[in-house]
């Protein structure tokens, strides 16, 4: 799965979506991955009015799992050492 960064948003972490699936699609499959990975805990989904969220954990580290109905899927961390491990996390599979 193909992440990327913006400059201006380091603490954020989108996901391209190049064969043009839905965007709830494309969440179910990030979801799906964190569920995979043993080391991942992921909590109750909360929603906001234009938001779903979960806040999450990677090997005692938190970090959130955002679908925005606007602007798709994306990752929320302010951690530079967990963000990495996330990428590397996508972009193995």
């Amino acid at each position: 799965m193909k992440t990327y960064q913006l400059d201006h948003e380091p603490n954020r972490l989108g996901f391209t979506n190049y064969q043009r699936i839905d965007e709830e699609e494309l969440f179910n499959g990030i979801l799906s991955c964190l569920q995979d990975n043993p080391d991942v805990k992921i909590g109750v989904k909360k929603t906001g009015p234009s938001e779903d969220y979960y806040h999450c954990s990677l090997s005692g580290s938190s970090f959130t799992l955002l679908y925005d109905i606007d602007y798709g899927a994306s990752i929320y961390c302010d951690k530079p050492d967990t963000m990495q491990e996330l990428i590397r996390l996508f972009e193995a599979k």
